[in-house]
């Protein structure tokens, strides 16, 4: 698709939308564009700047360490891109809503840090200080208010649920896809598992192998719910990781061409996940530099053996969306679309591999393989 040029706004990275039934085409594509347009920052957002001390004595605020998206130690170590945060520091905010469960139908209104409200900060303000890295995550469309914010719910979701299985807190149980989905056609393998989010909510994952320039591609992918939409949303999610996988395997890429020197070299051994971890993975400034590690065969064996170790059993938490700590900010609400972000600090986050939520969480494992 075409959008029109315009500060802050990536002309590089794709606007995506995905799944498997050609009569959602057009509203996903729509919805896509939507969430890649007005995410960013075209003036229509409230912003102030000023402290976390000199806010909270008016108004409810997130504070950085609050949201949990990295550790404030990273901050401390020589040569990190981020800068301290404390409750003094000054940096741009973004107003907000605070809700006291999904359907709260009147929110309180608040401040967020402008670097957690927007995708992609720095291409608005670069003065602004990097207090945290980018977050993509707990974005949604729709066509009215309620269904972007489910929207955007259900991503954060997904992502809480991979990042809860991928890091071993939770286990995936098999299951029969649905039957418009072959499990297993010209090739192609698939496995289908049912997590649950740490807030209660249904997600399937699903791992794909499929040949790919004369050996074998796995990828991963996450949908919410357990019905056949969840299913195909999952199987649609990891055929997107697998063609971006490919894409990086050819060293022309126009991909390694637009995203310079946040996305690793190409490697002609496919190596990326022992030189990731030489460098205690802080090359890993990138989203795309996690698809990468998919051409890695140590990253394909140990895809095989984490689904193995996570299947089995596992408990359901009590849904939590009537009573979960929510920040909503708003991007646009008007006829026909609306688009929103969700911040839930209690939802476990996939950050990328240099900015782990703990100081040991990439360190002691093998970073998340996906976008």
């Amino acid at each position: 698709m075409s959008l029109p040029e315009r500060t802050g706004v990536d002309t590089i990275a794709p606007a995506v939308g995905f799944d498997l039934t050609a009569e959602q085409t057009a509203q996903l594509v729509q919805r896509a564009a939507a969430r890649h347009w007005y995410a960013c920052d075209h003036g229509q957002l409230t912003v102030r700047e000023g402290s976390q001390n000199q806010l909270e004595a008016e108004t409810p605020v997130l504070g950085v360490h609050d949201f949990g998206l990295v550790s404030p130690v990273l901050a401390e170590i020589p040569g990190s891109p981020l800068v301290p945060a404390t409750p003094n520091t000054q940096h741009r905010w973004v107003r907000s809503e605070y809700m006291a469960g999904l359907n709260d139908e009147s929110p309180t209104p608040g401040f967020v840090p402008y670097t957690l409200a927007v995708p992609r900060p720095w291409d608005h303000h670069q003065q602004e200080p990097r207090i945290t890295p980018h977050y993509l995550g707990g974005l949604g469309a729709g066509e009215c208010l309620k269904q972007a914010t489910e929207a955007a719910w259900a991503n954060l979701n997904v992502e809480d649920a991979l990042a809860h299985w991928w890091y071993g807190h939770r286990r995936v149980t098999a299951m029969t896809p649905g039957p418009d989905l072959e499990p297993e056609t010209c090739g192609v393998r698939y496995r289908f598992g049912a997590l649950h989010s740490s807030l209660g909510e249904p997600v399937t994952v699903v791992m794909i192998e499929a040949p790919s320039g004369g050996r074998r591609l796995q990828a991963l992918g996450g949908g919410y719910g357990h019905d056949i939409d969840g299913q195909r949303s999952a199987l649609a999610n990891a055929w997107w990781q697998w063609a971006m996988a490919r894409e990086l395997s050819d060293p022309q890429s126009s991909l390694y061409e637009g995203h310079g020197s946040g996305l690793p070299r190409y490697r002609v051994r496919n190596d990326y996940l022992r030189a990731a971890r030489a460098r205690n993975f802080r090359t890993l400034l990138d989203p795309l530099a996690h698809v990468q590690l998919l051409l890695d065969p140590d990253m394909a064996a140990h895809i095989g053996a984490r689904w193995k170790q996570g299947t089995g059993p596992h408990s359901q938490a009590a849904p939590t969306r009537e009573s979960e700590e929510i920040w909503r900010v708003v991007y646009t609400h008007q006829p026909g679309v609306s688009v929103v972000r969700l911040l839930v600090p209690r939802a476990l986050k996939l950050p990328v591999g240099a900015f782990p939520a703990t100081p040991q969480q990439f360190i002691e494992s093998v970073p998340y393989p996906g976008w």
